[in-house]
């Protein structure tokens, strides 16, 4: 597969020409088993990709998931665990950075982040019209095998972040063509200095956000 939407990170900010440069298809692989009730879903991914075109250097990234889903009178369950290197192409945090270059070489290292993230929701159906809702979030990040000297290139996060949360509750109520929305978003951030290795643990501190959303919805 190739990269459209969602690219990777790096000097030229979010791109496609990063695989462009490499000329290496992202691959993919999944196995799905489905059944009445239940969907499971595993899968791995490899990408390749050269952050600069006049460069040899390669950043190659693996990243794997496990997908969950139970559907049975009214209720639904969903979770899926990721492990991500980089994870800049899923639109995840994370980033990468040089770690080493000689004198005149074409050929750079570099180091990525890692991280763990996991996402859980439930919801019930039972009622006619009342359609509670509930979402939990938690992603962990990691530093970088080797230290970082070079450019370090980051997207959808922060160099500072050690880990977050985020509860999501919310309640919908079905009138006919008409629903009715209130949904409350806890997301918790814990920032800190990184290190050479961009392991956050010093100087940590968390920082909340509150957010309150309505929704009126008429479908015709």
């Amino acid at each position: 597969i190739w990269m459209m939407q969602y690219t990777s990170n790096g000097p030229e900010g979010s791109s496609a020409n990063y695989i462009k440069y490499s000329g290496i298809p992202e691959l993919y692989l999944a196995y799905n088993l489905k059944g009445e009730h239940n969907l499971f879903r595993i899968g791995a991914d490899m990408v390749n990709v050269k952050p600069y075109k006049n460069n040899d250097g390669l950043h190659t990234t693996f990243n794997a998931y496990i997908y969950e889903q139970y559907s049975n009178n009214g209720w639904n369950i969903k979770n899926k665990l990721t492990f991500a290197q980089d994870g800049s192409h899923f639109n995840l945090i994370g980033g990468y950075g040089v770690t080493a270059a000689s004198a005149g070489s074409d050929k750079l290292d570099y180091a990525f982040t890692s991280n763990v993230s996991d996402w859980f929701t439930l919801t019930c159906k039972k009622n006619k019209h009342w359609a509670p809702a509930i979402l939990l979030g938690y992603i962990k990040m990691f530093g970088t095998k080797d230290p970082v000297i070079g450019d370090f290139w980051y997207k959808n996060s922060a160099s500072t972040i050690n880990q977050m949360y985020r509860i999501q509750p919310e309640l919908v109520y079905n009138l006919g063509k008409v629903a009715f929305g209130l949904e409350y978003m806890l997301t918790a951030v814990q920032y800190g200095k990184p290190d050479a290795n961009i392991v956050v643990s010093k100087d940590l501190h968390w920082v909340k956000n509150n957010r309150i959303q309505m929704m009126v919805k008429y479908t015709f």
